[in-house]
């Protein structure tokens, strides 16, 4: 496997699991998806065994074969994951071998359980809190993987495997990436500051470099917080306005969704993020991202809506022009 895939396979959470097990695992199956699925990644994410596919509207995916227990493993993870693992059990449906084969399904790539048995205890009754599926999973002591895993098989079946194919995901070499995604996380008291950001960033922009993105940009057809937490997965660097509102407790989204991702990411993908201080009052210290090794510019200058404001956005685009645009 290659460093990429364990690297996302180590840190992926919130994953949903899914193993096919073969009574005799041909090889050939697993060649055969990676033939057909293997120009939506790139070739350093394919290996002998298996395939690794980063980054799909905020999803990533692993499948790879285990001849020591004949199988196919599944995992995916992301705002859309059960989109993503329809689209793998539909390649999976349309090339798999003769023969018996059991679906298991997991919450945390361990304890597996038959699909097809807690398919047939969900039938039996109308409310998931009637449903008795203590006796197919070992349950973590905290009852956790009780609720994962109804939020699995909930994600499985929310998407028949029939309307979903790889033909909808793009191609990489067909499609690639022109321009790095700025996340922007902010307290809507501060909106002036990122509307003047946006604006002087506004030349890279217009180049094709970057796209700055903030809730301005929410479909209002769409779910808000899938649309937040795609963009999130998707960054390419984080840009937090600090200020007393920003870090007012009742800022429930901000302490709860998006530090903690914006957070999580810096850490295990190295993404850059870029507090922007504006308030000398402002008790930054106390913030989620003093504690932390990131890119906080002149801890103790405070920038404004003038020339201060310029000096950051040099340092911003001074980290993103080290990497070359996709």
């Amino acid at each position: 496997m290659p460093d990429e895939a364990k690297q996302a396979f180590n840190s992926m959470q919130e994953s949903l699991y899914l193993k096919y097990r073969y009574g005799s695992l041909n090889y050939h199956l697993i060649q055969k998806f990676i033939v057909q699925t293997g120009r939506k990644t790139s070739l350093k994410n394919i290996w002998r065994s298996g395939i690794y596919f980063p980054r799909f509207s905020g999803n990533h995916a692993i499948v790879h074969a285990n001849h020591a227990d004949d199988s196919i493993n599944i995992r995916v993870q992301g705002p859309q994951a059960n989109y993503l693992m329809s689209a793998i059990r539909y390649e999976f449906k349309n090339i798999s071998q003769r023969g018996n084969v059991e679906v298991l399904v997991s919450s945390d790539g361990v304890h597996y359980a038959s699909h097809k048995d807690i398919k047939r205890q969900i039938s039996l009754f109308k409310d998931w809190a009637q449903v008795d599926i203590d006796r197919l999973l070992v349950w973590d002591v905290d009852g956790r993987a009780r609720i994962e895993v109804k939020k699995l098989i909930w994600a499985l079946e929310l998407v028949p495997e029939e309307q979903v194919s790889f033909s909808e995901i793009p191609d990489v070499v067909q499609n690639p990436k022109k321009e790095k995604l700025v996340f922007i996380s902010y307290a809507k008291e501060n909106l002036k500051v990122v509307e003047k950001l946006d604006k002087l960033l506004g030349p890279y922009k217009s180049e094709n470099k970057l796209k700055i993105w903030y809730d301005r940009d929410i479909d209002q057809r769409k779910s808000f917080d899938d649309q937040i937490r795609e963009k999130l997965y998707n960054a390419d660097l984080f840009i937090a306005i600090i200020s007393s509102d920003y870090l007012d407790s009742n800022k429930e989204y901000i302490r709860k969704e998006e530090e903690p991702r914006i957070i999580d990411r810096h850490k295990k993908e190295a993404i850059p993020v870029f507090p922007l201080l504006i308030e000398k009052e402002c008790m930054w210290k106390a913030s989620t991202f003093s504690n932390h090794d990131v890119n906080f510019p002149n801890k103790e200058k405070v920038y404004d809506l003038n020339s201060g404001i310029k000096e950051f956005i040099e340092l911003v685009v001074e980290e993103l022009e080290k990497t070359e645009i996709q």
